[in-house]
């Protein structure tokens, strides 16, 4: 399918691997150009070497340091041109279960996830959103969030984190479409990446995992003219996961 995307300048926080780096990768193919931010300089510049385009880009951000966020993307804006019409907030934490019980969770593991998952990303979308209307863009926000946010038990920080974010994404979607601002979001069910470098499918109906490009087809579908009547959707690409939950 031939996408008419809504963007052309993008900035994608975590893009240096996974999700992020697919989703990086699928918008060079469409011709756009992509800032990706990180907290590894070397794993940014691992991707910029991987993929060799000169319209890829890389800024080192520890995405919780919300203080500097306007700074941030303005200096992404520079290096990809001049503007930015389109973020794709995939900045994540996971603590592995076999590590970890919710239970268990100590007050930083907690601070750490929520700061990621939910206060960083929002944060991100509210001056992301006021970028674009101060410099009269129109443009697209995607949100990575997880199939965990429709679990309807909340033991521990990430399902918390993903359940809220989730849920605050279609409340500020609402509040910027008339500005010409389409935020939209994907649940990811277990997907290959470093997290999940060898997951098994949990009781999804394709009897697989997820790949990383799958998501990333779909991220391009959700930033595109053909998905712009839609408005704080999150689209579940989880296999049939959340059937089983």
């Amino acid at each position: 399918m031939n996408y008419k995307l809504r963007v052309s300048r993008v900035l994608v926080t975590g893009g240096g691997s996974g999700i992020g780096l697919a989703i990086t990768k699928a918008l060079l193919g469409e011709g756009c150009h992509v800032c990706i931010c990180g907290r590894s300089i070397e794993k940014l510049n691992k991707a910029k070497e991987e993929i060799g385009s000169e319209r890829l880009s890389v800024m080192q951000w520890d995405i919780r340091d919300v203080s500097i966020i306007r700074e941030k993307i303005n200096e992404a804006a520079a290096l990809t041109g001049g503007y930015l019409d389109g973020l794709v907030n995939n900045a994540g934490v996971f603590l592995p279960h076999n590590d970890w019980k919710p239970w268990n969770e100590t007050s930083e593991q907690w601070d750490s996830v929520w700061d990621t998952n939910l206060k960083a990303p929002m944060f991100l979308i509210r001056q992301f959103s006021t970028y674009l209307h101060q410099n009269n863009l129109k443009g697209n926000i995607l949100c990575i969030s997880s199939i965990e946010s429709l679990r309807y038990e909340v033991l521990g920080s990430y399902t918390g984190s993903k359940y809220a974010y989730s849920r605050m994404i279609r409340s500020h979607a609402k509040q910027v479409l008339n500005l010409g601002i389409v935020i939209n979001g994907i649940n990811p069910g277990v997907t290959v990446s470093d997290i999940h470098p060898s997951p098994i499918y949990n009781g999804c109906e394709i009897k697989r995992a997820i790949k990383a490009e799958e998501i990333a087809e779909c991220a391009l579908f959700m930033m595109s003219e053909q998905a712009a009547i839609c408005c704080g959707a999150m689209l579940n690409a989880d296999g049939g996961y959340y059937n089983a939950i």
